[in-house]
């Protein structure tokens, strides 16, 4: 099996429209600002490369224009092929953003060609998070910025909550561990990254929540809504998952629809909340890296 294919083969949530939505929604201003200072610091006149591995649809990658210079060259690199086909013929696309398929265990760039390698919520879908961390640090510059977010998914939480949300979030769990996935890399990153090859002297950390209420205003409001909708859909509709969890022995199918009427209605709650606590990191590549 080639990396790709198991790139592939240990991704729980699949591409299903439902996930291609709620993907679809975030955005470098919502989900980086431990990033932003990085990227505002370039001088308008410069052409820095940013590299973006398991886009998805690409919403980051393509707000990460409000946020550098004009010049700037940001490529967005998925493995699947029918997520990134769309998204080069979108005329609504900026000029200085590429989109292309590839293996992000095996990138196909040289050594040091990015001034930014960054990540979202990828390396928790993995069963090897290091053998990425190192080709991104491979292709990173020296005195360059490897930037990564991701979830602890034992820190979900849901309110009010229920038996069978509770039930989705062990199965969701149990999807990962079967994979042998690192459901909690946000508390790994650090650890992953001296592992790949970083010094702890150029690695700084922080925490963030991602966060959806009904008390949410502009860009935010209705979020919680949507996104309980959302996993509604993913418990019918996502083959993927729900052939990880069906077939993993972790729920029914009876459960799963208790689970997307359990979703649905905490969409109507007023003070309904979820939340999942993240890791982020910035890990700056030493001078005499290679």
């Amino acid at each position: 099996m080639s990396t790709k294919q198991q790139s592939n083969a240990s991704y729980v949530q699949g591409h299903s429209p439902s996930v291609l939505a709620a993907h679809g929604s975030r955005t470098a201003t919502a989900l980086c600002q431990y990033l932003l200072p990085t990227l505002h610091a370039f001088p308008s006149d410069s052409s820095p490369r940013l590299l973006d591995v398991g886009c998805g649809p690409g919403s980051i990658t393509t707000s990460f224009t409000e946020h550098l210079p004009k010049s700037a060259q940001i490529t967005g690199m998925d493995y699947s092929e029918d997520t990134i086909k769309p998204l080069n013929a979108d005329s609504k696309k900026p000029g200085n953003v590429t989109f292309e398929t590839g293996d992000a265990f095996k990138l196909r760039w040289d050594d040091n060609t990015f001034d930014i390698v960054h990540t979202n919520f990828v390396l928790m879908h993995l069963s090897d998070p290091v053998s990425v961390l190192r080709e991104m640090h491979r292709v990173c510059k020296p005195n360059g910025v490897v930037a990564c977010r991701e979830g602890a998914l034992s820190t979900t939480l849901y309110h009010p909550t229920s038996p069978p949300i509770e039930r989705w979030r062990s199965s969701y769990v149990a999807s990962f561990k079967a994979k042998g996935n690192h459901y909690d890399e946000g508390k790994e990153l650090v650890t992953h990254c001296l592992d790949a090859g970083f010094e702890l002297s150029g690695i700084t950390f922080q925490s963030a929540n991602y966060t959806h209420t009904n008390a949410e205003k502009g860009e935010g409001a209705g979020m919680l809504e949507w996104w309980m909708k959302t996993n509604a859909k993913r418990a019918r509709e996502d083959e993927v998952y729900r052939k990880g969890v069906l077939e993993g022995g972790f729920c029914t199918e009876q459960e799963l629809e208790e689970m997307a009427q359990a979703f649905e209605e905490l969409s109507q709650v007023k003070g309904g909340v979820y939340s999942v606590w993240c890791g982020c990191v910035i890990a700056r590549k030493a001078d005499g890296d290679s």
